[in-house]
């Protein structure tokens, strides 16, 4: 029994001083890795924000290349000004033959 005892308290001395061992080193490389984290993240977010702002950059121009289509300017035409433009290219489009006239009013 005192052997197993004996046994006992060296497992338990040479678990403590591999858990010591291991702490110590975690305790010493976790904030390296934290600080390596934030800057490898701080890459990713920013690749993503400037992806965002060439998609809105893109649609502010392909918006700005309609309203210049349907106003035949480069100026903001009146909601009124467009709703009847919009209107005329639609009657356009339904009195073409491919589009059929029985395609009621489409508003």
């Amino acid at each position: 029994m005192q052997a197993k005892l004996e046994l006992t308290h060296r497992s338990l001395s040479s678990s403590r001083a591999d858990y010591d061992r291991i702490h110590q080193r975690m305790m010493q490389e976790l904030p390296q890795v934290l600080d390596g984290r934030v800057s490898y993240f701080e890459h990713c977010l920013q690749a993503a924000i400037e992806a965002r702002v060439l998609y809105y950059r893109d649609c502010v121009q392909s918006l700005s290349w309609c309203v210049e289509q349907l106003t035949g300017t480069s100026g903001v035409a009146e909601d009124h000004e467009l709703q009847t433009t919009s209107d005329k290219l639609l009657d356009e489009i339904r009195a073409l033959s491919i589009v059929g006239g029985s395609a009621g009013n489409v508003t």
